[in-house]
């Protein structure tokens, strides 16, 4: 009987092991492909002026974004740290709810764009509040996690992601 079930488990999950080995494959591939880019349009801004974030997905299938956190500020100390969590506006009205998409997918050979002006808006799961925050001035870049299955990437295994980086800028007090 334990044999029976140790096979029926291993032909279950053979298909799924199979799926993540593929998936994985391509994302290595991809961590060499340069059509997939992550930037910003400038290097340098003045605080609250508008950023164009811009990600191109040339590759040859969709990928997948994260709506809770779409992309992550790192701030440069002398290494780079998270320093803010962006959320698309567009889900913030599912803050503390479950229901939203878990993620947005992104065609193959198109771009998406984000006009942000470096504010952060987050969500406080435990009480539904939304916080408001602007970036302070300082260098940073941005850090996405995109994988090639719309689940929760969090719940995906690292060779499963791909973390991407844009080109570093500046916000000044000016």
């Amino acid at each position: 009987m334990v044999v029976g079930f140790a096979i029926g488990l291993l032909v279950a999950g053979l298909p799924l092991a199979v799926l993540s080995f593929m998936l994985s494959n391509e994302l290595n591939r991809l961590n060499s492909f340069e059509g997939l880019n992550l930037t910003v349009d400038k290097g340098s801004y003045k605080l609250g002026e508008t950023i164009e974030v811009t990600l191109e997905n040339r590759f040859d299938r969709q990928i997948f974004v994260s709506t809770g956190t779409t992309f992550v500020v790192e701030k440069k100390n002398e290494s780079w740290i998270p320093a803010y969590y962006y959320m698309l506006p567009e889900y913030l009205r599912y803050c503390g709810q479950y229901g939203p998409p878990v993620n947005f997918a992104v065609s193959n050979d198109t771009s998406f764009h984000i006009a942000w002006n470096q504010t952060i808006m987050r969500c406080v799961w435990s009480t539904r509040e939304i916080i408001h925050e602007q970036v302070l001035p300082d260098l940073y870049r941005l850090k996405m996690m995109i994988s090639f299955r719309d689940v929760f990437i969090e719940d995906l295994p690292p060779d499963e992601t791909l973390t991407i980086y844009s080109n570093e800028f500046t916000i000044h007090q000016w």
